[in-house]
């Protein structure tokens, strides 16, 4: 393999990056009745054998896929064993159960100390992300003070200064 684990990071709330390209993404749709979740659906993208050679200039800036990391170019990898490994992940962590995530998340969350711009539904934000609290919402720090932002996209980072 040509890559290091160290290079993978999550931006915040759910991409999955590899060398600074997203290599994949969670989505969580859930419901609630008042404190009570009903239900919880767990999506994931994974950029498995994608190729974007054919895709404009922005995507290939930002994408990628472990095809294109492994330097497996002339065969497609086996998504059976990805998914394998996949559902093993899952296994281990599922097992940790009710402990929290979130210090794992945060360990591995490239944003924290970035000077951000977030989209937030109709909400522009932007200031530097300072943490996460237990709840996985991060906490920006803007020029009116602290936000709260439960959900959103990073729409730009960099390095706070």
């Amino acid at each position: 393999m040509t890559w290091h684990h160290a290079a993978l990071a999550i931006e915040w709330p759910n991409d999955v990056l590899l060398g600074g390209k997203k290599l994949a993404g969670v989505l969580v749709e859930t419901s609630l009745t008042g404190e009570t979740l009903d239900y919880a659906i767990l999506g994931i993208g994974l950029n498995i054998n994608t190729r974007f050679d054919d895709a404009p200039p922005e995507v290939r800036e930002r994408a990628t896929s472990l095809r294109t990391v492994t330097g497996s170019d002339s065969a497609d990898l086996d998504r059976d064993v990805m998914m394998g490994a996949l559902l093993v992940a899952f296994e281990t962590r599922y097992a940790q159960l009710p402990s929290s995530p979130v210090a794992d998340y945060v360990r591995h969350l490239d944003t924290l100390g970035k000077r951000v711009r977030l989209s937030a539904g109709d909400d522009v934000i932007e200031g530097v992300a300072t943490r996460v609290d237990e709840d996985g919402a991060l906490v920006v720090l803007t020029i009116t003070g602290e936000r709260v932002v439960r959900f959103g996209d990073v729409v730009d980072s960099q390095r706070a200064s």
